[in-house]
């Protein structure tokens, strides 16, 4: 398991103790890179942590999002660009949600022992 990963264990653990089959409309996973390969049409993107994979990803966040560019010159020391990029994109899924034009996988999805559905919305 990553460091950031075990970072992120004890807000995973908050989250879940929200979600319930009935919050779950609301409360919803998404990932980032499957936003991304869907936007660009191939999962084979640049990596997120070059230039290229960057100016990748902000163009595709600049037909949703007006003045996106402004995303990449975030200099914040707490922010780093790929994480904004990503923060951006989980907006995009929301809005499209709202909109009634997300994507999930898989398109049919399983429940788990609780009830909720294993799906990524993209």
């Amino acid at each position: 398991m990553s460091r950031q990963s075990y970072g992120l264990l004890r807000k995973i653990a908050e989250i879940d103790e929200l979600v319930t089959p009935t919050t779950q409309d609301r409360i919803f996973e998404t990932h980032p890179e499957v936003v991304f390969a869907a936007m660009y049409g191939s999962p084979w993107l640049e990596s997120k942590k070059t230039p290229a994979g960057r100016a990748q990803r902000l163009e595709l966040i600049a037909g949703w999002i007006p003045g996106a560019e402004r995303l990449a010159r975030r200099r914040e020391r707490s922010l780093h660009v790929d994480d904004v990029l990503d923060s951006a994109a989980a907006a995009i899924v929301a809005a499209k949600r709202e909109l009634g034009l997300a994507g999930r996988l898989p398109p049919d999805p399983p429940r788990d022992s609780r009830g909720l559905r294993m799906e990524i919305w993209y």
